[in-house]
């Protein structure tokens, strides 16, 4: 064999070699704090670049329905945040962008608290709350629910203050609730979490529930079981994994246990929640508990559909013997639900046939009005 040959040979052997090196160092490399952080929540892409808070019609929203707000946390955090109008309140007090109407002001902002139901919504990874797709969400909420949103930039996203951790969402999500709570109560609240926010949302409903203070329903739209179980199983595009590899070498799911800083582990929380309501309905004293909807199409590139599926069915696992009722709509979506205990809320699973990771559509907001008993229609100006 020729000395070209041979090097050849030996350069074809290294190539997987050097493959397999860097692949590692990449995998060891996200349980450093940092790198993790970056990699779970992509606070850095603040998208749209360079955004005007002060001004969300530049972002699709009409002028004068929305005002930039400015939220403080427990642990003395600085959060921005948008409160956008129900869209027949908006009409009523600002009939026109081409009348010479004053700007609707601070009173009548909280008036709409006072009035129409809130949904505290709770996005996702990676940019900010002025993105298109969001914004698209808020405007489903507003019209078809007639209620007001209150959409948060959570730390370290946006215009807000710190860097991102569980814990520090959390608090962010708590300092929402209370805000909303000293304008109207914790009554007509819906507390709606989107992709990473889904987590968010079921730890926050858990700390408020077991606290007597829940919201009339929590939405999870794409969500996870823990974020544990999605970064193992995570892939590009749905195609390519990042970590199944890695966790074929032996003791690297105990490393990921250990490294792994933020867990969100809903299938945890939520089961634990609703097996606590179905044990004290048996005993005859039933609480006041959220309704839960969770919606996952099964198109959704990002969060595989099963794990919505997957969550629905631990918390049937721990209500056992509850009837579950199912509704196929062809072309649309399969609904299953029960009622929890028997006497208490509702839980929901909406398994639609399209709709990707980021969109929420009319059908799923219509199911949310439906089953939180919410008549939009008579709010109507």
């Amino acid at each position: 064999m020729s000395t070209k040959s041979s090097s050849l040979l030996v350069k074809a052997q290294l190539i997987p070699l050097v493959a397999l090196a860097g692949y590692l160092v990449f995998a060891l490399s996200l349980l450093h704090p940092g790198l993790q952080r970056h990699f779970i929540f992509l606070h850095r892409l603040n998208y749209p670049f360079s955004p005007d808070f002060n001004a969300p019609e530049k972002y699709g929203i009409a002028p004068g329905k929305a005002r930039n707000l400015r939220l403080t946390t427990s642990d003395g955090v600085s959060i921005g945040a948008w409160h956008i109008l129900p869209d027949a309140y908006h009409r009523a007090h600002q009939p026109s962008p081409l009348s010479n109407s004053s700007p609707i002001s601070e009173g009548d902002y909280d008036q709409a608290i006072k009035e129409r139901p809130t949904v505290i919504y709770l996005h996702g990874n990676a940019a900010n709350r002025a993105a298109p797709f969001r914004t698209a969400s808020y405007a489903q909420f507003t019209a078809r629910l007639q209620a007001n949103v209150l959409a948060i930039d959570y730390r370290g996203f946006g215009d807000s203050e710190g860097r991102p951790s569980e814990e520090g969402l959390i608090l962010d999500a708590q300092a929402a609730w209370d805000w909303v709570q000293a304008r109207r109560g914790d009554q007509d609240v819906l507390v709606v979490g989107q992709s990473l926010g889904t987590g968010v949302g079921s730890r926050i409903v858990e700390r408020l529930t077991k606290a007597g203070q829940p919201p009339q329903a929590l939405v999870l739209i794409a969500p996870y079981l823990s974020l544990r179980r999605l970064v193992a199983e995570y892939r590009i595009g749905g195609i390519i994994p990042i970590l199944a590899p890695a966790l074929y070498i032996p003791f690297a799911n105990q490393l990921l246990d250990w490294g792994l800083k933020t867990t969100f582990a809903s299938d945890r929380a939520l089961p634990s929640l609703y097996a606590t309501l179905s044990a004290s309905s048996k005993h005859g004293s039933p609480q006041q508990w959220p309704h839960l909807i969770i919606s996952h199409a099964t198109d959704d590139e990002v969060i595989p559909y099963s794990h919505g599926e997957l969550l629905f069915d631990t918390i049937l696992r721990s209500d056992v013997g509850r009837r579950v009722k199912t509704t196929t709509i062809n072309g649309w979506a399969r609904i299953e639900q029960f009622q929890v205990g028997g006497v208490g809320p509702s839980v929901t699973l909406v398994r639609t046939e399209s709709g990707g990771h980021n969109t929420v559509g009319e059908g799923i907001v219509d199911i949310v009005r439906d089953v939180v008993g919410l008549d939009s229609a008579s709010k109507q100006e």
